[in-house]
C-alpha cells in the first residue's frame, strides 16, 4: 500500500475523517483486509505495522496494540478459531461503526421550503458561551452569513432552545424564516446559499475528483479513491436539492464510489 500517501490523506487533511486511534485502527484493518472478512494474525500484525508507520510520530507500537484490544473489547473485531489457524474478523458491529466513521451521501433530503436565519445577542463578557454556541451552530449545519448571523435550511428552533437551556446561555437567540423566493438585500436566496456554504469551492473539488477518477481504463486504487471522496463529502453540507446550483456534481462523484462502497464493502445494495 502507498503508506505515506495514504497517511497524508488520513491524518493531515482539513476536517479529518477519523477522530481517534481506535477508529483509525479499525479502518486500517479494513484496508488491510481488502474486504470485510476474516484475517490471519499475520495480516493483523501487518495492519498494526502499517498503522505505526502512519502515526509513529504520535503513538508507539504498544499504544496501537492497546487500540486493537479496545476494538475487541467493544465487539468491533472478534477471534475465529479453526483447526489450522487463528483468524480475526470485523464483526457486524464493527461494520456498523465503519459506516458511522465515514460520511455518507444522503439521497433523500426532505425540506419544508424555508430558510432559517439565526442571530444571537450574547454579552461579550460571556465569550466562552458565544464560542460554544458558534461551534454548535456549525455542528448542526448552519453557515455564517456575517457576525452573529447564521443560516440553515432546517428549522433549528427546538434544538437551539434545548441547547440554550442545557448550557444556561445568557442573552437571546432569535430564529426567523425566509421563503425560498425571498431575498436579503439585493442578494437572491440561491446566491446567498452558494456564498454562505461555499458551494462554488465544493463544486470545484467534486469536479477535480470526477476528472481524476472517472473513465479510467485501469481501475483506480480503491483506498485512495474513497478517501479522497470522503474528504470532499465531509465538506459538503448536503443541502436540500432545491437549493443546489444547477448541475452540482455531487451525484456524479458519488456514482464513482457507490457501487464498490455498498456492494463490496458493506454488503448493501443502494
Amino acid at each position: 500500500m502507498r503508506t505515506k500517501k495514504l497517511a497524508k490523506i488520513l491524518l493531515h487533511t482539513t476536517d479529518s475523517i477519523i477522530g481517534n486511534l481506535t477508529d483509525f485502527m479499525l479502518v486500517q484493518l479494513f484496508w488491510t483486509l481488502g474486504s470485510i472478512g476474516a484475517t490471519t494474525p499475520y495480516k493483523l500484525h501487518k495492519a498494526m505495522d502499517n498503522a505505526q508507520s502512519f502515526v509513529e510520530y504520535e503513538f508507539n507500537y504498544q499504544t496501537i496494540k492497546r487500540s486493537v484490544y479496545s476494538l475487541a473489547s467493544k465487539g468491533f473485531i472478534k477471534r475465529l478459531r479453526n483447526r489450522s489457524r487463528l483468524e480475526f474478523e470485523i464483526t457486524r458491529l464493527g461494520k456498523k461503526r465503519l459506516t458511522a466513521i465515514f460520511p455518507y451521501y444522503q439521497s433523500k433530503r426532505p425540506w419544508d421550503g424555508y430558510l432559517y436565519l439565526v442571530s444571537y445577542d450574547i454579552p461579550v463578557k460571556s465569550n466562552y458561551q458565544r464560542n460554544r454556541l458558534r461551534t454548535y451552530l456549525i455542528k448542526i449545519g448552519c453557515a455564517l452569513l456575517q457576525q452573529s448571523f447564521w443560516i440553515t435550511p432546517y428549522n433549528p428552533t427546538d434544538i437551539l432552545s434545548e441547547f440554550s437551556i442545557k448550557y444556561h446561555l445568557p442573552g437571546t437567540i432569535l430564529v426567523s424564516k425566509l421563503g425560498k423566493d425571498g431575498s436579503i438585500g439585493d442578494e437572491k436566496i440561491e446566491d446567498l446559499v452558494t456564498r454562505a456554504y461555499k458551494l462554488d469551492e465544493i463544486t470545484e473539488l467534486y469536479q477535480e475528483f470526477i476528472d481524476t477518477y472517472s473513465n479510467k481504463i485501469k481501475p483506480p486504487n480503491i483506498e485512495t479513491t474513497m478517501l479522497e471522496y470522503y474528504k470532499i463529502l465531509k465538506k459538503d453540507p448536503q443541502l436540500p436539492f432545491e437549493l443546489l446550483p444547477k448541475n452540482f456534481p455531487a451525484q456524479k462523484a458519488y456514482s464513482i464510489v457507490a457501487q464498490y462502497l455498498f456492494q463490496n464493502v458493506f454488503g448493501q445494495n443502494k
